[in-house]
């Protein structure tokens, strides 16, 4: 700074320092400075531009005090939509000594009262080495501008640099607290999912919602290859014309692939620098993209693509964060995959266990009443009394390892039937892969009053499974209800969406709608389709318990 410093100014600093360290915020703080640097130094005005996005694009009027009329009115609209020589210079990179003395064009132009300043003199702050803005101070000339004034000028440019950096690290903090908050709420949320197609609908739509990206999806991978299993509102509309079960474009595919195999996350902060048939499935708001894989068990399961509509929008920070949350969404996926494991080893160990039973309990009475039938057939002309009392032993028997197999039956029907027919159900829809707006309800209505006989429980499974596969594959994004309804002798089943809808008629003799008829009639039921175009379907199959014959004159079609 030159021996020319002496206590006056060094007071000055100290007293700038204070006054951008009291206040609670960065504009309050500018304010705070300029003005205290007017009252030490007798200079006229100042004001501060600071660089919005860190390319010199926009520069923006933080700060200001003491303007000139030419300058305040309209709430400052010159130094809002305005451009000076000091921009120009700060953009082109050739603001580069720490004070310059410029004519202010804006000034120079101005209709109103100027107040009689004509000069500006403008110091380059700098954050961490890194131009971050313009301090501009006038005075009514050059002679205003000693250099003293303008060593002063520089070392309050660099206080003003250090509170920046500083309330930039506070917004920062503040935002990284709030977004790890949020991603403590979405871990919350996810725990509660019991089913992995409603974890899969879900996942894009928490990235946009809840950390603010712009757009997102989440392909899962299988034996053929990617597919897309959800993804929010703009890149919905973006994939709308392509079925969720055909492969994505040869670029996706080859970037999706490629993020699978990586151990992080594959991040492109410029996709302007990727010619347009190499973006693939990207929204076309989007300016970055950044790719995540999926992992559970060990193993890729899926790649959750995000995207922002600015270049560079993810930062280590924002990486980390989406990080946590796909390796969080990993954990949940496998715990579900666990799940459904822990209950089909559940299934197949009673299998085993009542295995065992039926060879140590039946098979031994089944023996004794082998053995017993044989010397009774012995003893039939010989001893004929003597025969009628083990006839009445074997009678016995047979009661008994017919009781005895009946309980054992159902103890090894327990897992199905336990559950019921609802609970079955329940387990086919959820091994299907289907969007949240598709969403397959299971309903039932009255207790249970016995399971239905195997053939009727087969036939009311695969109505239900086959009026379902029409709904989803036909009536478009509406949700599907199935519903069972129970009455002393009967099982109703009932499925419906308010979708598209269709003409029965039209379709009765083709291959679905037929075998779901033919299925109702070979066990004594009836089915009947209700439905028009654009007013959905229900599909109604009316069961007995029992099987029995067909209904006389009876084709089970009811449409």
């Amino acid at each position: 700074m030159g021996e020319a410093w002496g206590l006056r100014e060094l007071h000055t600093l100290k007293a700038l320092a204070e006054a951008l360290n009291e206040q609670a915020t960065l504009g309050e703080a500018l304010e705070a400075a300029l003005a205290r640097l007017l009252e030490m130094t007798g200079l006229q005005t100042a004001w501060v531009f600071l660089d919005e996005k860190g390319d010199g694009r926009l520069l923006r009027a933080t700060a200001g005090r003491n303007l000139p009329p030419a300058l305040e009115a309209d709430d400052r609209r010159a130094l809002r939509a305005g451009w000076c020589d000091c921009q120009e210079l700060y953009a082109e990179g050739r603001l580069e000594r720490a004070t310059n003395i410029l004519t202010c064009s804006r000034l120079h132009k101005a209709r109103a009262d100027t107040a009689g300043l004509v000069y500006h003199a403008s110091a380059l702050i700098r954050c961490k080495g890194k131009p971050v803005g313009i301090l501009n101070v006038a005075g009514p000339g050059r002679e205003t501008f000693t250099e003293e004034r303008l060593e002063l000028l520089a070392a309050v440019a660099s206080l003003v640099g250090a509170a920046v950096e500083r309330a930039r690290l506070l917004v920062s903090a503040e935002l990284r607290a709030g977004q790890f908050q949020r991603l403590a709420q979405l871990a919350r949320a996810m725990g509660k999912v019991t089913r992995r197609p409603e974890l899969a609908e879900g996942l894009p739509q928490w990235v946009v919602d809840g950390f603010g990206f712009d757009a997102a999806a989440l392909w899962l991978a299988g034996e053929g290859g990617f597919r897309l299993a959800a993804a929010s509102p703009w890149l919905r509309v973006k994939l709308a014309g392509r079925a969720r079960e055909a492969p994505p474009p040869e670029a996706t595919a080859r970037r999706l692939a490629e993020a699978a195999a990586r151990p992080e996350a594959l991040v492109l902060q410029d996709l302007r620098r990727i010619p347009v048939k190499e973006r693939g499935n990207v929204w076309r708001g989007s300016r970055s993209l950044a790719l995540f894989p999926v992992v559970a068990g060990g193993s890729p399961v899926g790649v959750l693509q995000v995207e922002g509509r600015r270049t560079g929008a993810f930062g280590s920070s924002e990486v980390d964060l989406l990080s946590a949350f796909v390796a969080q969404a990993g954990a949940v996926w496998e715990s579900l995959l666990w799940q459904r494991r822990r209950r089909e080893l559940a299934r197949a160990e009673e299998r085993r266990r009542v295995a065992r039973e039926l060879h140590d309990s039946v098979s031994q009475r089944l023996f004794s009443l082998k053995l017993s039938a044989r010397a009774a057939r012995r003893l039939m002309r010989s001893e004929p009394d003597r025969a009628q009392g083990i006839l009445a032993q074997v009678e016995e028997l047979g009661g008994s390892a017919l009781a005895e197999m009946r309980r054992l039956v159902e103890q090894l029907r327990l897992e199905p039937a336990a559950e019921g027919l609802a609970g079955e159900l329940r387990r086919w829809v959820d091994s299907l892969f289907v969007p949240e707006r598709q969403r397959v309800e299971v309903e039932e209505e009255g207790p249970s009053l016995g399971d239905p006989s195997p053939p009727v429980r087969q036939a009311a499974l695969r109505i239900a499974q086959e009026a379902v596969g029409n709904a989803l594959r036909h009536a478009g994004e509406v949700p599907v209800r199935v519903r069972l309804r129970w009455s002393p002798d009967h099982l109703t089943l009932t499925v419906t969406d308010r979708g598209l809808g269709f003409d029965p008629r039209a379709r009765s003799r083709q291959g679905g709608l037929a075998n779901m008829r033919t299925r109702a009639r070979e066990v004594g039921g009836r089915l009947r389709i209700v439905s028009r175009p654009g007013r959905g379907t229900r599909v109604e199959a009316q069961l007995p318990l029992r099987p029995r014959p067909s209904p006389e004159g009876g084709n089970g079609r009811g449409s």
